[in-house]
């Protein structure tokens, strides 16, 4: 069993991992492991969040579409390629589970989400999630 010693000092050595420079690749052609962002328990917010997966080497980033969106397509494609990270999943607006009123409201956003995700290259945002 760990105690709170052990844990504390094993948090400490990861904090201290992620801020030892690691070497920018390209993004792979094919599949890449992406960091999600529940393995950050969504405390890492964008565009720190896109930044760490650089950093720690990951070959992409998932995104939720709210403050990206606000920035612009062009800023997300261009933090995402600087980085040389692929940008890979998204919810999409659109919870087909929810009362019709969301559903709706879900559905009148879809086109330019879908717009946004397609002009930063993200190609596998089909998971749809209010």
């Amino acid at each position: 069993m760990q105690t709170r010693r052990d844990f504390v000092g094993s948090i400490a050595a990861t904090g201290a991992a992620l801020t030892l420079p690691v070497p920018v690749k390209a993004a792979p052609a094919g599949m890449f492991v992406a960091l999600n962002t529940s393995l950050t328990n969504n405390q890492v917010q964008w565009p720190e969040f896109v930044r760490l997966a650089a950093r720690v080497g990951y070959g992409g980033a998932d995104f939720n579409l709210g403050t990206p969106m606000k920035d612009g397509a062009a800023a997300a494609a261009e933090l995402y390629r600087s980085l040389n990270l692929r940008p890979s999943f998204c919810n999409l607006p659109v919870n087909p589970t929810a009362d019709e009123d969301v559903y709706r409201k879900g559905m009148g956003s879809l086109e330019d989400a879908a717009k946004f995700v397609s002009a930063i290259g993200d190609r596998k945002s089909t998971r749809l999630n209010s």
